[in-house]
This record gives structure tokens, C-alpha cells and sequence, in this order.
């Protein structure tokens, strides 16, 4: 079934499945804008979201060294 509910499209799959934002759709949750996509699975837990380097500030690369120092501060 899909459906259009103030202009957003909702897509429920054959597997009782609901996406929003999209006509079309997997297992799990879905929500999709103009940003991206993410897709919910209750069945493991499972949250994954599409991630667009236009949309983040001040991304540096890091040296292998300091990430490895970086992360042995973590384990306290």
C-alpha cells in the first residue's frame, strides 16, 4: 500500500514494513528526506543512517597516531 498523508509519501510493504518520505522501501523503518535516509530494524536492532559530508563543519583527517592516542585515553 502507498499512500500520501500532507504531502509525504508512506510506502507499507508487502511484509507489514512502513518508510516514510519515499515510494519505495526495505525491511524495517524507513524515513527519507532530501538530507538522506534512515532505516530503523526492530528485529536487530539495527539504526542506519545515510551520512553526507556536505552537511557537516570543520571535518580534519587525523593521523593514525594521534587516533591511536585518542582512543587509549578513552579506556581510562
Amino acid at each position: 500500500m502507498t499512500g500520501t498523508l500532507n504531502t509525504a509519501n508512506i510506502l507499507q510493504t508487502a511484509s507489514a514494513y512502513l518508510n516514510f518520505g519515499t515510494t519505495e522501501g526495505s525491511d524495517g523503518y524507513g524515513f527519507t528526506d532530501s538530507n538522506g535516509t534512515c532505516t530503523i530494524n526492530p528485529t536487530n536492532t539495527a539504526l542506519v543512517c545515510s551520512s553526507d559530508e556536505r552537511l557537516k563543519k570543520d571535518i580534519s583527517k587525523l593521523s593514525s597516531f594521534s587516533m591511536l592516542e585518542k582512543l587509549s585515553q578513552l579506556q581510562g
